[in-house]
């Protein structure tokens, strides 16, 4: 039995291999090359739909299942022309094209689909990380509009270090939201932060540490309420208030004077 089932793939093999020598070449070939980022979100629906055409080619002509897309991002048709429509006009930063595209297909349900793809491919191209010096300039108003963005979200940027690094009193937090305010690519604002601050202490029961009470405090002018709201504790608050450089602490006292009496 064993050597009539090798018999008869070795049989079914040869003639496909035969037929397809340079399979494994072509194959290789495309995968090896290394593409370059799209600049544009036209220029990635079109990449991805001329790899989907590889992907068809390379399947169909070497083993006959036509219709086989690899690639599932862009794989429904419908999603495609309204990717593609989308992108075009958030490209030309059209609010007036995109609410007008809203208008049309939003009841449709390969929109959010694709409206997830482009909003994923605006976290590509106009990649904050790229530069935090010079401005990237990605077609905001368009991208609004459309309910998309090239920003990562804030959870997305501190929830590890918030879980997990305020445990070892080190500055991960800390480092981390200057780094965020610093970059010219990202509109955060420490307000923003503060929210996000806030439901972390709230909602999971997160403790900051005394390096990033620091902070708060000697670089962004925390007061006591803006403390109490991150669920700090007046005794943390007096060890960090040790620590601070005199001019924050003036700084501190003169912020919270009805209170400066609990601190000394």
């Amino acid at each position: 039995m064993e050597k009539l089932l090798t018999q008869n793939c070795q049989d079914f093999s040869e003639p496909i291999f035969s037929q397809n020598k340079n399979m494994t070449f072509q194959t290789v070939q495309y995968l090896s090359k290394k593409p370059k980022l799209p600049k544009t979100l036209a220029s990635c629906v079109e990449y991805l739909s001329k790899i989907n055409d590889t992907e068809q080619d390379l399947t169909g002509i070497n083993f006959g299942f036509k219709n086989v897309i690899l690639n599932d991002e862009l794989s429904n048709g419908k999603v495609y022309k309204i990717a593609a429509e989308l992108a075009r006009a958030i490209d030309e930063n059209s609010v007036q094209k995109v609410k007008n595209l809203k208008n049309k297909y939003s009841d449709e349900k390969e929109f959010l689909t694709a409206k997830k793809f482009l909003d994923q491919k605006c976290k590509e191209i106009w990649n904050v990380y790229d530069t935090n010096t010079k401005n990237l300039n990605p077609p905001a108003d368009a991208m609004n509009c459309l309910g998309i963005t090239n920003q990562p979200r804030l959870e997305t940027i501190l929830q590890n270090s918030v879980k997990y690094y305020e445990k070892n009193n080190n500055t991960a937090t800390s480092d981390i939201i200057r780094s965020v305010l610093n970059n010219k690519n990202m509109n955060y604002t420490i307000s923003d932060i503060h929210e996000y601050l806030k439901t972390c202490a709230q909602k999971e029961k997160c403790t900051y540490n005394q390096k990033t009470i620091g902070f708060l405090i000697g670089e962004h002018n925390y007061n006591l309420t803006m403390l109490y709201d991150l669920g700090v504790s007046k005794t943390a608050i007096k060890e960090v208030f040790k620590s601070l450089t005199l001019k924050s602490k003036v700084k501190f006292l003169i912020k919270n004077i009805k209170f400066s009496h609990r601190l000394l």
